[in-house]
């Protein structure tokens, strides 16, 4: 395998397509932590791709996500901490490894009293219409059907534009096979640590790496030094 070059974009620490779509986009979030307490309301646009915009934002106690509102859906996926997310007039309390979609149509912002690290996702393509304009799932719904002798994939978020769920696979069984898909792909390490191959190429990745895959390109994890749950999204 040829290891992904890693090189400067948007003053964030990035493994960027050398010759797209043959390689991910790839980073850590202890790369943009920093930069992120750089940037008024802990808001930094890490990439923009045809089917996605992810954002990270870090907030600190009492601060309010400075994101600029947007018409598009949006899914919001806790990475660590605690806050809240406020919905037109509904506040939702958040806890590390909730996701909650919001309709385009309502305004959000994010709030603590404490510390919070958020990977907001938007769409490209609305699609999601839900009681209250947003749909909330909590971290234990998310993480049932788990077991420790096979792969699961529990895709809890199904909407008409977007699916969102959680890939586990036990050390013991030493990773996937390669996956090829029509769509463009966002993988959230949440959990673990493996080897991540597309094509040619390999990286080492971990608890807080976040990597994209274009669409058409195979992709697989192997050589797990321990269990590894992966927050994987893709517009459908």
């Amino acid at each position: 395998m040829v290891p992904i070059q890693r090189i400067a974009h948007d003053n964030i620490a990035l493994c960027e397509a050398l010759d797209p779509p043959d390689e991910p986009t790839f980073f850590e979030v202890a790369q943009i932590e920093d930069l992120s307490e750089q940037v008024t309301n802990g808001y930094v646009e890490v990439f923009e791709k045809p089917s996605m915009t992810v954002v990270f934002v870090e907030l600190s106690s009492s601060q309010v996500s400075g994101r600029p509102q947007t018409t598009s859906d949006e899914v919001f996926f806790i990475f660590e901490g605690s806050g809240t997310l406020v919905i037109g007039n509904t506040e939702q309390a958040l806890n590390k490894g909730d996701a909650v979609i919001v309709q385009g149509s309502f305004d959000s912002r994010i709030t603590t009293n404490n510390s919070i690290q958020v990977v907001v996702v938007t769409t490209k393509e609305n699609g999601f219409t839900g009681v209250g304009g947003f749909k909330h799932h909590l971290a234990s719904q998310i993480a049932s059907g788990k077991t420790s002798n096979s792969n699961t994939w529990n895709p809890f978020l199904q909407q008409s534009n977007v699916l969102f769920g959680l890939y586990s696979l036990p050390q013991s069984l030493g990773g996937d096979q390669s996956l090829t898909h029509t769509w463009e792909e966002l993988n959230i390490i949440t959990q673990g640590a493996s080897r991540f191959s597309m094509s040619d190429q390999s990286i080492d990745v971990k608890r807080g790496s976040i990597v994209f895959v274009d669409k058409g390109i195979g992709h697989f994890f192997d050589q797990l030094s321990a269990s590894i749950d992966i927050m994987i999204l893709w517009e459908q």
